[in-house]
């Protein structure tokens, strides 16, 4: 396995991560007895660019009057419902109302700190976003940590965001649960029930639905981050962590949301970071790190020509091998999408694989590019793990090793732009993100 690391984003022009980012904390919460919540998937209702950029892909129809599109199958239903909700919610911008005095901590404090933000109205009630003004969930953003609705004599917390029958439900300590206060798994959002796949561009597939995907879902999985919100300015440094300090550019509509791209500079000369996230209709950031997923990354998703097997290699700590998967050419603390060629020159590589979505795979020619040479040099001259413990020192000491071992490669995204990924044995070796 690779050193210990927590997801977090290194500051651009940092050569070495200094500290640790305490990100395993509790996730947020706490009941009212001040038992930790923890917010899980955990049960399905029975019922109920550089190159070539890609454009808004909207739904249309037909002349014989199919729906064509980004979505197909039960997802067009899904996307109608986005477009034009059935379960009565109005979204706002978000206006900062009195604490409710409904949390408390896990420090045993009696007090309510969090923030509460009315976000919407349903049916007389106000939806409000709970939200924890000091945890920030691995990158630096407000985390939302509850949706509620109230009506002035009852508050109801929403568990069930999903209209979509098979999705998962969050969970939520009954400690909560008071005599004006409950659990409410009948509620669902039309418009918060996103497709299970989208193609913003034909042959580009992202599959988008958090409480479908998720293993251990959170909360603001469902409800997004609130760090774009009007009382939560975003700093340069709060920019930068999450990649929002780029361009801005919409791909798709999704009713009320859109999926956008943000593009920012890499550390690596000639690459640029593609971050992906669903901007929901009260402003909310649901971002792709933990929520949606595409099929480029992951073991086995690339196959050499010749058969060799480059990606399994001794584990660190020796005495045994793991086969390594393949990820995006970002440093290790980075949760890029993607990582992009800023211009690629189709001479200075040569096909030598295939990735499992059948398109073919490139290699550098041999002796390098300027390209490749950045990413090896990057990788090696920012990797500081072996100052903790040398068994984790970068694995490779010259260019000519790292491109022996295919370490760096690239194929075609259906939109044109060029994807620069990685064997992650060959990425940054660090032992903690800050």
């Amino acid at each position: 396995m690779m050193p210990p690391v927590v997801s977090a984003r290194i500051r651009r022009g940092s050569a070495r991560i200094a500290g640790v980012v305490l990100v395993l904390m509790a996730l947020a919460a706490c009941s009212s007895s001040g038992e930790e919540v923890r917010h899980r998937l955990s049960r399905t209702r029975e019922s109920a660019p550089t190159s070539a950029p890609s454009t808004l892909h909207p739904l249309h129809v037909s002349e014989a009057g199919q729906q064509r599109g980004i979505v197909s199958g039960k997802d067009v239903t899904i996307l109608e419902r986005l477009q034009s909700p059935t379960t009565a919610e109005v979204w706002q911008t978000p206006v900062e109302i009195s604490n409710l005095a409904l949390f408390t901590h896990t420090d045993g404090a009696t007090r309510d700190d969090y923030r509460y933000f009315q976000i919407g109205s349903r049916d007389g009630s106000r939806i409000i976003a709970v939200v924890e003004p000091h945890f920030t969930p691995l990158l630096v953003a407000q985390s939302i940590v509850a949706v509620i609705e109230s009506d002035g004599t009852s508050v109801r917390m929403i568990m069930c965001p999903s209209a979509r029958e098979s999705d998962g439900c969050l969970s939520f300590s009954n400690d909560w649960v008071t005599a004006g206060r409950s659990l409410d798994t009948a509620t669902h959002y039309d418009s918060l029930t996103y497709p299970r796949t989208v193609e913003p561009v034909p042959g580009w597939t992202l599959n988008v639905a958090p409480l479908a995907a998720s293993p251990w879902a959170q909360t603001f999985e469902a409800f997004g981050e609130a760090s774009s919100f009007p009382a939560f300015p975003a700093d340069a440094d709060a920019l930068d962590m999450t990649g929002h300090d780029g361009q801005r550019r919409v791909i798709a509509s999704l009713g009320d949301s859109s999926l956008v791209e943000w593009r920012s500079p890499s550390p690596i000369r000639g690459l640029v970071e593609s971050y992906l996230t669903i901007e929901t209709p009260y402003g909310a950031n649901i971002a792709s790190r933990m929520t949606f997923t595409s099929d480029w990354y992951g073991v086995d998703a690339v196959t050499w020509d010749d058969g060799r097997d480059t990606f399994t290699h001794q584990t660190p700590w020796g005495g045994g091998t793991e086969t390594y998967p393949v990820r995006s050419a970002n440093l290790t603390c980075v949760i890029a999408d993607d990582a992009l060629a800023t211009t690629f020159k189709r001479n200075e590589w040569v096909k030598a694989g295939t990735h499992r979505t059948g398109r073919d795979v490139y290699v550098p020619k041999p002796g390098g590019n300027p390209l490749s040479t950045a990413v090896f040099n990057t990788m090696k001259d920012t990797s500081w793990a072996d100052e903790v413990d040398p068994d984790f020192a970068y694995p490779y000491t010259s260019y000519a090793d790292f491109e022996a071992a295919r370490s760096v490669f690239a194929w075609q995204r259906p939109d044109g732009e060029w994807v620069i990924a990685i064997d992650a044995f060959a990425a940054q070796y660090v032992y903690e993100c800050a």
